[in-house]
């Protein structure tokens, strides 16, 4: 995450962001899904607030863009047909309130730092070529946005060193 800082406050700009932009936590995430859900006359006590975050980076951590977000939220079965309604309008709205307001939340930090050098071949070709030996531990934890992000960096030069415990991998 703290790489993905460091190229985001370089190239933030071309996401649209300022170099400036702020990280949201949890608390400031919350209320910002509170907010939505009151401008469009959901009650939080009846969707979670928390719920909503997880399945929004959920989607975020598997690098989904907004229609693919969609049609993972009413495919992965772990929602009932009003969270789906509900989750379908949030986040949409949420990522354009995150925007701006010009900050991101900590999944953001990844999916954007991954779409950024997708992008950008000189961008990501520069980190490339600076990055030319990348050693990740625990690979059992790596969601598909950081993956990306690892081959993304390696592309050039295919100088990949993990090491993962098969004992505390949950996939």
């Amino acid at each position: 995450h703290s790489l993905c800082v460091r190229i985001l406050r370089t190239h933030a700009p071309l996401l649209g962001y300022s170099k400036n932009f702020t990280i949201l936590d949890q608390t400031d995430q919350t209320d910002t899904i509170r907010t939505i859900l009151k401008n469009i006359h959901v009650d939080d006590r009846k969707f979670d607030p928390m719920s909503l975050l997880f399945e929004i980076g959920q989607a975020k951590n598997r690098f989904l863009s907004g229609d693919e977000a969609m049609a993972y939220f009413e495919q992965s079965g772990r929602l009932g047909g009003a969270y789906v309604d509900v989750i379908s309008s949030v986040y949409p709205q949420y990522v354009a309130q995150l925007k701006a307001l010009d900050s991101v939340d900590f999944d953001d930090l990844l999916f954007l730092a991954a779409r950024l050098l997708r992008e950008h071949a000189d961008i990501r070709q520069g980190y490339g070529l600076r990055f030319k030996h990348i050693l990740v531990d625990e690979y059992q934890d790596t969601n598909p946005a950081q993956f990306q992000l690892l081959r993304m960096l390696t592309e050039s030069h295919q100088n990949i060193c993990v090491v993962g415990d098969d004992d505390q991998s949950i996939y």
